[in-house]
């Protein structure tokens, strides 16, 4: 096995690679069990490891790694080691996901929960898409696609593997409640996530209405965009073969899923052929005043996370005038 210099992100990773590969496929002294052939970094992230295996005798496959325990994140569900089997949940997707061969959440194998699954082939929707003359195909396959996810009823909101709240409200709560730990634990200031999660108890009852109009709780990815979607190859129209990253995937209202939000972004075609695909154009606008400052108020607080454990000092102090300025505004507007 020769690992690309990628793979030294992770301490140990060739022994511990071996490991994980003869938990999930055999003992290497028995006949017939594949061989380690080769192993392509797929993201080094800290957090996040994600790896392509190669093996003899066999498909490739993908390995992902969740962090040590010590460093997960609260507020993060990417983080924990239950989410990582997030593709696992009720979805209606099958066909799209890859299937998954192995996970251990025991931490025996080695100290980190992992998972095996299988490798889906095609480039990435980020990769791909700027080169097709036509992108409307895309969105309008995309939409129909995210329409059948969110037509999914949960049985409350929150994380798919828990704690279930009965409202939005109390489920954002909670998650704002995680940040502050996390925000504490780091060292770095709380007090305006902790004023939001303040703001949101008094207006519970607007936010709530809102999210229970726009259908309830339903399933949602969570990191569902162009980087997670693939493309089949050497196709003349863009046509989704693949879905990946569910590992953010929740009960919730559709009005928050990344999805909608990173859609705005898109040009008035794209967009219409979405919505002629999801099958209605109710959510585009749906989203109320308050709504959309908690929800902005969720992206920093996670951005000031993320930057932090990234170590771009700058970033992270950039997070503070740009939530203040969002709670100036939405104060004035009460």
């Amino acid at each position: 096995m020769t690992p690309t210099p990628g793979i030294t992100v992770f301490p140990g990773a060739p022994d511990h690679l071996m490991r994980m590969v003869h938990a999930a496929f055999g003992d290497p002294a028995h006949p017939g069990t594949p061989g380690v052939e080769g192993v392509k970094v797929l993201s080094a992230a800290e957090q996040k490891l994600t790896f392509q295996v190669d093996l003899s005798s066999r498909a490739p496959v993908v390995l992902r790694v969740c962090p040590e325990a010590s460093r997960e994140i609260r507020s993060d569900r990417r983080q924990t080691p239950i989410a990582v089997a997030g593709v696992d949940s009720p979805t209606p997707l099958a066909e799209f996901m890859p299937k998954i061969l192995l996970t251990d959440f025991s931490q025996t194998v080695i100290e980190r929960s992992f998972r095996f699954e299988e490798f889906l082939p095609g480039g990435t929707a980020s990769e791909l898409l700027d080169g097709f003359a036509q992108t409307e195909p895309f969105f309008e396959q995309f939409g129909g696609i995210l329409g059948r996810l969110h037509a999914v009823q949960g049985p409350g909101y929150g994380p798919l593997q828990g704690p279930l709240f009965a409202s939005w409200s109390q489920a954002l709560r909670a998650r704002f409640a995680a940040m502050v730990t996390d925000l504490n634990h780091a060292g770095l200031a709380f007090n305006d996530i902790r004023t939001v999660s303040m703001l949101l108890e008094r207006n519970a009852e607007t936010v709530d209405a809102a999210a229970d109009a726009a259908g309830g709780p339903r399933l949602l990815h969570g990191n569902l965009w162009l980087r997670n979607v693939l493309l089949e190859p050497d196709c003349p129209h863009p046509r989704i073969t693949g879905l990946v990253g569910l590992d953010c995937g929740s009960w919730g209202s559709p009005l928050e899923d990344f999805s909608l939000q990173q859609l705005r972004r898109r040009n008035p075609d794209e967009r219409a052929a979405f919505w002629r695909g999801y099958g209605t154009a109710a959510g585009e606008g749906a989203r109320t005043g308050a709504q959309e400052f908690f929800l902005l108020a969720r992206r920093v607080g996670e951005a000031r996370l993320e930057y932090h454990r990234l170590g771009q000092d700058n970033k992270v102090e950039a997070t503070y005038p740009r939530l203040e300025h969002a709670l100036d505004v939405f104060l004035s507007q009460r």
